[in-house]
């Protein structure tokens, strides 16, 4: 195993612990919607690393599918209901809930699956990724207006570094891409997408607390 895939692993595998861990952390918060789709996508980690490996062909389509739904939905829609919880007070019945992971699954597999929505993906994908960012400064306002400071100014590096991310995903070429052991675009993208989604947690449990919902 060259030093470039070892370093591939080690940043998936990162993402495959967020998503468990802070995913059944936020079940423990009651927030359903943050706390699968993190599920979401510390399987779809899980099954790159399948993938890579060779253990199972399935795996590659499991984790293109599972990215698709996170990129577009997962993190991006999902998410912000998530997220809104704990910053306008606002939480969908389960039964809507559930309804709104099925609408995004469906309609991912059509991204998936159909060349006129899968020409689409990566505009998509993008403006997706960029429209939640923006949403996050709602979390970042909020965290300076109770005084978690640290919290606020993480959010403001993290949201900024995963503006660049989305950037580069799908539309720049990174100099020696092939061959980067530390800067391409699977290292980079993945221990972005682990900060952020680590600190949504900590931020989103210190306004909890802070609002007397924790």
């Amino acid at each position: 195993m060259s030093s470039r895939d070892m370093m591939i692993y080690t940043a998936v595998s990162s993402l495959v612990w967020v998503g468990f861990y802070y995913g059944y952390r936020f079940l423990k918060l009651k927030n359903d919607m943050l706390g699968y789709e993190w599920f979401f996508l510390a399987v779809s980690a899980t099954n790159v690393i399948l993938d890579k490996a060779g253990v199972f062909e399935f795996s590659a389509y499991v984790w293109h599918y599972l990215d698709t739904f996170s990129k577009l939905f997962g993190v991006t829609v999902i998410g912000a209901i998530g997220l809104m919880k704990v910053t306008h007070n606002f939480e969908l019945s389960k039964g809507k809930e559930i309804l709104v992971f099925v609408v995004a699954l469906v309609l991912s597999y059509g991204f998936e699956t159909l060349d006129f929505m899968r020409a689409a993906l990566p505009v998509a994908s993008m403006l997706a990724a960029v429209l939640f960012l923006i949403f996050c400064g709602c979390i970042v306002q909020q965290a300076f207006k109770y005084k978690l400071i640290l919290h606020g100014w993480l959010m403001v590096v993290l949201i900024v570094l995963n503006l660049f991310v989305a950037a580069i995903q799908d539309f720049m070429v990174l100099p020696n891409e092939d061959t980067a052991v530390f800067f391409n675009k699977w290292v980079i993208e993945t221990l972005a997408w682990s900060l952020i989604f680590t600190e949504i947690f900590y931020v989103y449990r210190a306004l909890a607390r802070k609002k007397g919902m924790a």
